[in-house]
């Protein structure tokens, strides 16, 4: 009896002893393989960006032999794949990351839009994003490209409205005010204009489409704050059908750049005291932030919240001529660029603030 228990005991040992052996191995190789698959996709990633990409392909495929549902890998085979314009490939592989439900599945979602936005199916791009949104309605990219595919649809009431969501979720993201910007040049307001495109130069003022925004933007400016009168001192201001019908138009505020007629008074929006160091540009630009100090407790809507909540701040913390010299950066004139290369520090402190006021905001 004694004998027969010990062998029971014996054995029960033998067998706990396999289980940890074997739980152990398991981890092992699980470690192993996890190490080995990271390493696969980050030489993959490399590949990609040197534009390797059957290389790359390769690298990523090696990780499916291991684990044929790895998000990750997937993922970047659809990037690959968008990129190289094999767009039936990309969706396909979007798709398969999306029903793993990663927690980066919002990204195939983007990937996968633009993919049928590129052939040309933007009814189907846009049920894509309107999914996605409804899934993950924090993520601005996806706001954004459903901005874009509605607006090459001339949808741009929608588009704005969606461009407008991504600005409101993501404020740091130059595209976005880019073409909101656009979207209120077409329309003839003049304030949304400036508002949009000046904040867009800011994040993004080396590009050769910051010199577009720059020149709708100045001449925007110019339009705005140097009206003349008739010889009956007479001036008129011209406000496009389209910018009345939209409610947050603020075409009506140009009321406020009209000077004064009267000798004795002056429109206080225009007195700007010009220093050595600015140019007529800056000079413009400060009388354009004045009159935001004017509005800035006007009706909530994103362009009192976030344009011009933004630069009567950048005004109060005193970096308004730093400003107006990164947002004339892009023009052909040396002055902006002489000037900040002058100015390394001011631009360095500028910089730290707007960081900190985002990151605050």
């Amino acid at each position: 009896m004694q004998d027969t228990t010990q062998k029971k005991f014996i054995l029960m040992k033998l067998i706990l002893t396999f289980i940890s052996f074997f739980v152990l191995y398991s981890q092992l190789f699980s470690q192993t393989n996890e190490e080995k698959i990271q390493t696969l996709i980050k030489e993959g990633i490399k590949m990609h960006d040197a534009q390797n990409y059957n290389d790359a392909l390769a690298k990523y495929n090696e990780v499916l032999k291991i684990d044929k549902n790895n998000s990750q890998a997937l993922y970047e085979i659809a990037t690959t794949y968008l990129v190289t314009k094999k767009y039936d490939e990309c969706i396909k592989y979007a798709d398969k990351v999306i029903k793993n439900k990663p927690n980066f599945a919002y990204q195939a979602f983007d990937l996968k839009g633009s993919a049928l936005d590129y052939q040309g199916k933007s009814e189907k791009a846009i049920k894509n994003y309107q999914m996605g949104i409804k899934l993950y309605p924090n993520y601005f990219m996806l706001h954004f490209n459903l901005g874009i595919t509605y607006l090459r649809q001339n949808k741009v009431k929608e588009g704005e409205n969606s461009l407008k969501q991504a600005i409101t979720l993501y404020s740091s993201y130059p595209s976005a005010h880019y073409y909101l910007g656009w979207i209120a040049n077409k329309r003839g307001d003049k304030i949304q204009t400036i508002l949009a495109m000046s904040h867009y130069i800011l994040l993004e003022n080396q590009s050769e489409r910051s010199l577009d925004a720059y020149k709708i933007l100045k001449m925007n400016l110019n339009n705005l704050i140097n009206k003349k009168s008739d010889k009956d001192n007479n001036i008129t201001i011209s406000i496009s059908a389209e910018s009345m019908k939209n409610e947050e138009s603020m075409a009506a505020y140009e009321l406020f750049f009209i000077p004064s007629l009267e000798k004795d008074k002056k429109n206080t929006i225009l007195e700007v005291t010009k220093t050595d160091e600015m140019t007529d540009f800056d000079v413009q630009f400060a009388q354009f932030c004045n009159f935001l100090d004017v509005i800035k407790n006007e009706k909530k809507n994103i362009w009192i919240d976030i344009y011009v909540k933004l630069f009567t701040h950048i005004k109060k913390a005193g970096h308004l001529l730093v400003a107006s010299k990164i947002i004339a950066y892009p023009t052909i004139d040396s002055d902006s660029k002489v000037w900040i290369t002058g100015n390394i520090e001011k631009v360095k402190t500028f910089a730290e603030w707007y960081q900190s006021f985002k990151k605050n905001d």
